[in-house]
């Protein structure tokens, strides 16, 4: 089973070096707000009620990985496509994110994560 969300983000001053190219660890921060808006969007509850409501610490990470494919700068709008798969264990849930120029269909980066789920 997977789910699917799609965000745009507009690439801030703060994101980017002093040449205006965007600071690639900054892509690892897109990625997961784009993943708990994609939870957000399948569960119907933001990442903050999960933690009011739910037994829940968290999206632990057990690997990630990024390919930074052409650089973005400041003030591009990027469109983040996230996709979440549960595999048939619990140790087989992914997500994946790629971020693409809005203007251009282009791919900026992309990205993965293998997301270990807590005990239950």
């Amino acid at each position: 089973m997977a789910f699917t969300n799609t965000r745009r983000v507009r690439i801030e001053w703060g994101d980017c070096d002093p040449a205006g190219i965007i600071f690639y660890p900054r892509y690892f921060d897109i990625f997961d707000a784009s993943a708990a808006a994609l939870f957000e969007r399948a569960l119907g509850i933001t990442k903050f009620e999960m933690f009011k409501t739910l037994p829940f610490a968290g999206f632990p990470l057990a690997r990630t990985h990024a390919k930074f494919i052409k650089p973005t700068r400041f003030g591009d709008d990027v469109t983040v496509d996230s996709t979440i798969t549960f595999g048939r264990s619990r140790s087989r849930t992914s997500s994946a994110s790629r971020a693409r120029s809005a203007s251009k269909p282009r791919r900026r980066a992309s990205g993965s994560c293998a997301i270990r789920p807590p005990a239950a």
